[in-house]
């Protein structure tokens, strides 16, 4: 019975580990996503002659 229990504790634990595990590397993956995004929009008006505030979120031409 504890043999029964101390496996079934182990597959829990390494069930939650995994997940946690897998939703870190999401959470990584989307983070770089949206920073490259926000990189290239801001490059692309940059290159437009625009600069990009980043208090309001909008472009003002220079």
């Amino acid at each position: 019975m504890r043999k029964c229990l101390l496996a079934l504790l182990v597959a829990v634990s390494l069930t939650f580990a995994l997940s946690y595990w897998w939703h870190y590397m999401e959470m990584k993956s989307v983070a770089s996503y949206m920073y490259t995004k926000f990189e290239l929009s801001r490059w692309e008006l940059e290159s437009m002659g625009e600069t990009f505030d980043y208090k309001s979120g909008c472009a003002k031409a220079v």
